[in-house]
C-alpha cells in the first residue's frame, strides 16, 4: 500500500485536467517520470514492478486513487519483469464530458 495516497491524488487530478485541456484520451508515462512528478516515497524499484501496477489497475482498496481519478491504466513488463512506462486512458466518463453533447 502506497504509504502516502494524497501524492497520487493530487497528481492523478493534475494529469487529468492537463489530458481535459488538450482534449489528449490517453497519454504514455514513464515510471521514471511517474515517479519523480508524484513525490511519492515509494522507491523507484517499486514503482517499476509490475505487482505494483497490478494493485492500481485492479483499483484494491487504497490503491484506488487512479481509479478514482477515471483512469484505465496498461502498462507491458520488460523482459527483466519490469514495468517501464504506463498509459493512463481516461474512463468512459471522462472521455463523454471531454468530448461534449453529442447532437
Amino acid at each position: 500500500m502506497p504509504r502516502s495516497n494524497k501524492c497520487w491524488v493530487e497528481w492523478a487530478e493534475k494529469l487529468r485536467i492537463h489530458m481535459m485541456t488538450v482534449k489528449l484520451p490517453e497519454i504514455v508515462k514513464s515510471t521514471s517520470d511517474i515517479h519523480s512528478e508524484t513525490k511519492t516515497h515509494e522507491l523507484f524499484k517499486r514503482v517499476q514492478s509490475q505487482r505494483f501496477w497490478n494493485s492500481w489497475q485492479r483499483g484494491d482498496t487504497d490503491w484506488d486513487a487512479l481509479k478514482k481519478a477515471g483512469f484505465e491504466l496498461d502498462f507491458v513488463p520488460n523482459a527483466d519483469g519490469k514495468v517501464e512506462a504506463v498509459t493512463f486512458r481516461l474512463n468512459e466518463t471522462w472521455l463523454a464530458i471531454m468530448q461534449g453533447p453529442t447532437h
